[in-house]
């Protein structure tokens, strides 16, 4: 069988990528350890290979980079206050 990353997701399949990347993105949009942040990268690894396609892993590096700006900015936004 071809690499999956390479071939078209079905719609259903699109339709479930995107309702999957939101659930994680919602799950761990608010991480404040290293322990949600390991739980957010089994998450998005679990997925993968649940829908191993390029659409889903380029959601999920994005989302992964908007949580950790996110958690930089809140970071930020507490030691400034303090």
């Amino acid at each position: 069988m071809a690499d999956t990353k390479e071939n078209i997701p079905t719609p259903e399949q699109i339709r479930l990528i995107f309702k999957y990347t939101y659930m994680i993105y919602d799950k761990y949009k608010n991480a404040k350890s290293d322990q949600d942040f390991q739980s957010l990268v089994k998450a998005c690894h679990d997925l993968l290979r649940r829908l191993p396609f390029k659409l889903c892993e380029k959601i999920l590096l994005e989302i992964c980079n908007v949580i950790e700006k996110e958690y930089k900015n809140r970071c930020g936004l507490k030691t400034q206050m303090d």
